[in-house]
């Protein structure tokens, strides 16, 4: 563990200077050969008061593995703590023993059905997506972005979970559906690709383990399909089905166009998480110490748009992430809005998507295009005084 006095007698640590701190841990880059993916640093602003970071390479963790380190070392501190033994039992199976499941298991029939499948989900799939933008891409992504949040309360979390089971889908394939749909409309295509991450840990005995596991599902849908509900939901059980391939190897396999303007294949990503789940992210319990969650003032993307929904009993929590160099707050915001409309509407049956101001505004306001003209001469002299005035 790195450990950093910033606190002095005379002097208050700012929020500026710890946040300069955890940038500066954050872009410092691992050395792959010889570092341990798992960085730990101490930032003392304090007698008693500091920050803990943790700092793991993505090459060794994901999310769920952050969950998984944040609990153990909560438990092993209070162990410790109080004289005990460690409490963890020993693991089933390690990351290498899953690699190498993984590599003699994607070989042969299992590896030709799966990218079949792909290869004829993937044909001739656009390359970006359409969305209008504020700005063209530069030569390489630079990643700065910034965050909405927003909610959707009301009859619709129960309305939700109704359409979804009258057709036999997960409220998650509905809201892509309504994503899907959203982006249909602002980029004036049917060929939407938006892409999932998964978990990928589909055997009980990888849930306690430290490793990058997660991987990118492309779900690809034609939101002109008359069957559209059903559509979605055999594109979902298709992705599911074969989702073994990593995406990394699935865009080398499909010999996708690579380009440092823009991600392969997805650009667009939709995640979901509910209460029961995601309510246990919350600040773990040390034994003698209280913790309060660090807010960070810098916003990374990975994406260029990105909407994660948090599901509780009684409403949807929307977090929007973008890319600033390519969409602007007010985009966003116009796509909050017609994703919660569209989402209200499609739930009690009806698919309308802009507000009656809206429709005021497109449909009639800008094609009132009648012009006073004089009605005591031809065409044709209108015209030629039109020339003589500008030859």
């Amino acid at each position: 563990m790195r450990v950093h006095r910033i606190a002095t007698d005379s002097q208050t640590v700012s929020p500026e200077q710890v946040n300069a701190l955890v940038r500066d841990d954050a872009s410092r880059a691992f050395d792959l050969s010889d570092d341990l993916m798992l960085r730990v640093s101490w930032l003392a602003t304090g007698a008693d008061t500091g920050v803990l970071l943790f700092n793991m390479h993505h090459i060794a963790s994901d999310g769920w593995s952050m969950q998984v380190l944040s609990e153990e070392f909560v438990t092993l501190y209070n162990a410790l703590r109080a004289g005990r033994p460690s409490p963890l039992k020993e693991l089933a199976v390690q990351y290498a023993d899953y690699s190498l499941w993984q590599r003699d298991y994607l070989r042969g029939e299992v590896m030709d059905s799966q990218l079949a499948y792909w290869q004829a989900q993937l044909a001739d799939a656009p390359v970006v997506h359409s969305l209008p933008l504020a700005r063209a891409r530069g030569s390489q992504v630079r990643g700065q972005g910034a965050r909405l949040h927003s909610r959707v309360t009301g009859q619709v979390v129960s309305q939700l979970e109704a359409l979804a089971g009258e057709h036999q889908l997960t409220p998650f394939m509905v809201l892509h559906g309504v994503l899907a749909q959203v982006v249909s409309r602002h980029s004036g295509t049917t060929d939407v690709v938006i892409g999932t991450p998964v978990a990928n840990r589909l055997q009980s005995e990888l849930a306690p383990l430290l490793g990058c596991f997660v991987n990118t599902l492309v779900l690809r849908v034609d939101t002109a399909r008359d069957d559209y509900l059903a559509h979605v939901r055999d594109v979902h059980l298709g992705a599911q089905a074969h989702q073994d391939i990593p995406f990394e190897q699935l865009v080398e396999q499909l010999s996708v166009e690579r380009s440092t303007q823009h991600n392969p294949l997805v650009q667009i990503m939709l995640s979901m998480n509910v209460a029961d789940v995601a309510s246990t992210g919350s600040a773990p319990a040390l034994d003698g110490v209280t913790l309060v969650e660090l807010a960070q003032d810098e916003v990374r993307v990975k994406f260029e748009l990105q909407l994660d929904v948090h599901l509780e009993s009684d409403q949807l929590h929307l977090s929007w992430t973008w890319d600033t160099g390519l969409f602007d707050a007010q985009q966003i915001q116009t796509l909050d809005h017609h994703f919660t409309r569209l989402l209200e509407s499609m739930v009690v049956g009806r698919d309308d998507m802009l507000s009656e101001q809206e429709m005021q505004h497109l449909v009639h306001d800008l094609n009132r295009t009648e012009v006073a003209y004089p009605q005591d001469v031809c065409m044709h002299e209108l015209f030629e005084a039109q020339v003589r005035q500008q030859p």
